[in-house]
C-alpha cells in the first residue's frame, strides 16, 4: 500500500461522513417541515374531514392533532420482522386483504406504521427469478429467455416497493386486484398522456429533458385522477389510500419505463447492455418515480376530502405548492451536474422520501383520528 492511499483512505472516509452527517440534517429538516405543513392542512380542514364529531366534543380535533413526542418510525422498527420466518399461509392472508370480505375493522393499532416484510419477500422472488433467467441465458444463449429477463428485471424493484407501501397502508381497504388496476392501466394511461404532452412540447421547441418533469408527473396525476375519480370515497377515505395508488402508478411507469431502456440497450449493446439497463435503473427506481406519485397521489386525495370537484381540487394552492416538490425532483434528477457516486440522486431520493415520511405520518395521525372517532360513535 503507497502513501497516496494512507492519505486519501481517511479522507475519503471523512468525507463520506460529513456527507452522511449534512444529508441526515437535511433529510429531517425537510420531513419535519412538510410535516408541519401537512399537519396545518389537516388542522384548517379538520371539520370538513370530520363532519361526524359530535359537537359536545368541541376541543376534541385539537387534542388529536398533537402530535406526540414520540420515534414514530426508526430502523429497528423497520428491520423487525424483514428475516422472520413467514409460512406461505402468511402471505396469502398479507396479500389477501382490501375486499369487501377481508377488509379488517378499523382500530386504533392502525394509527402506527408496520413492520413490513412482505415486500422483501417479493424482491427475494424477483431477484431469484432474473438470476435464472440471466443464467440460463448465458448457458443456453436461447433469445426467447430475453422477454422473460427483460419484465422481471424492470419489474423486481418497482413492485417490491410498491408492496412496502402496500403494507404501510395499514387499514388494509385496498386490494391487489384494485392495486393491479392502477400498476397497469394507471401507468399505461400515464405514459400515453407523457407521450402526447411531448409531441406538444416538441412541437413548440422544448427540449425533452427540460419538460420532462412537468410532462411526465402531470401525465401520472391524471392518471390517478381519472382511476380514482370512481372510487367509493367513504370507502377510500384514507390519505394512506392516495400514496399507495399513486405508488402504484408510479411503480408501473417505473418499470414500463425501464423495459423501454432495457431493450434500447438490448439493440445496442446486446444482453449484456440490457443488464447493465436493467441493474442500474432498478437501483434508482426507489428514489423516482415512485415517490414522486405517492407524494402528488396523497396529497391530491388529502385535498379532495375537502372539495366538492375535482378540478377545485386540483386548482388548490395547498396541492400545488405540494406537487410542485415532485415536479421540481424530477426536474433537478434529469438536468442537476451529476457529482460523484450518484451523490445527486442519493441526494434528490432523501428529499422525496423525507416528504413521503412526512405524508405517512399526518396519514396515520389520520387514522388515529378516525378510530378515536369510530370508538366515541360506537359508545
Amino acid at each position: 500500500m503507497n502513501t497516496a492511499t494512507l492519505i486519501l483512505a481517511p479522507l475519503v472516509i471523512l468525507l463520506y461522513w460529513v456527507i452522511s452527517v449534512i444529508l441526515a440534517g437535511i433529510y429531517h429538516a425537510i420531513k419535519n417541515m412538510v410535516r408541519r405543513v401537512f399537519l396545518s392542512h389537516t388542522r384548517g380542514n379538520a371539520m370538513a374531514l370530520r363532519p361526524e364529531v359530535p359537537s359536545s366534543h368541541p376541543n376534541m380535533l385539537e387534542q388529536e392533532l398533537t402530535i406526540a413526542e414520540e420515534q414514530w418510525f426508526t430502523l429497528r422498527h423497520f428491520f423487525a420482522h424483514l428475516f422472520k420466518r413467514h409460512t406461505p399461509d402468511d402471505v396469502e392472508l398479507a396479500a389477501s386483504v382490501g375486499f369487501i370480505e377481508t377488509t379488517p375493522t378499523l382500530n386504533a393499532s392502525m394509527s402506527h406504521i408496520v413492520s413490513p416484510w412482505l415486500f422483501f419477500r417479493l424482491f427475494s422472488f424477483s431477484l431469484g427469478a432474473f438470476f435464472i433467467f440471466y443464467v440460463t441465458f448465458i448457458m443456453s444463449a436461447d433469445i426467447n429467455l430475453i422477454p422473460g429477463l427483460i419484465i422481471i428485471g424492470s419489474f423486481a424493484i418497482p413492485t417490491s416497493i410498491l408492496a412496502l407501501f402496500f403494507e404501510w397502508n395499514t387499514p388494509k381497504n385496498v386490494s391487489t386486484v384494485l392495486l393491479a388496476r392502477f400498476l397497469i392501466a394507471g401507468s399505461a394511461l400515464a405514459i400515453l398522456s407523457a407521450l402526447y404532452f411531448y409531441s406538444w412540447g416538441s412541437a413548440i421547441g422544448f427540449r425533452s429533458l427540460i419538460i420532462a418533469g412537468p410532462v411526465e408527473e402531470i401525465a401520472k396525476l391524471l392518471a390517478v385522477v381519472y382511476l380514482t375519480r370512481s372510487l367509493d370515497r367513504a370507502r377510500y377515505r384514507y390519505t394512506l389510500n392516495g400514496i399507495l395508488f399513486g405508488a402504484a402508478v408510479g411503480a408501473g411507469f417505473a418499470a414500463f419505463e425501464s423495459a423501454g431502456f432495457a431493450f434500447q440497450g438490448l439493440l445496442n449493446n446486446g444482453v449484456g447492455g440490457a443488464t447493465v439497463s436493467i441493474v442500474m435503473r432498478g437501483m434508482l427506481s426507489p428514489f423516482g418515480h415512485i415517490i414522486w406519485t405517492a407524494i402528488s397521489g396523497g396529497m391530491f386525495w388529502l385535498r379532495r376530502k375537502v372539495h366538492n370537484t375535482i378540478i377545485a381540487t386540483l386548482i388548490d394552492w395547498r396541492f400545488l405548492s405540494v406537487f410542485s416538490i415532485p415536479v421540481a425532483l424530477h426536474t433537478l434528477w434529469d438536468n442537476a451536474p451529476s457529482l460523484p457516486y450518484g451523490l445527486n440522486y442519493i441526494l434528490l431520493g432523501a428529499i422525496g422520501w423525507a416528504v413521503v415520511f412526512a405524508l405517512l405520518e399526518v396519514g396515520y395521525h389520520e387514522v388515529a383520528r378516525y378510530s378515536k372517532m369510530q370508538g366515541l360513535i360506537q359508545k
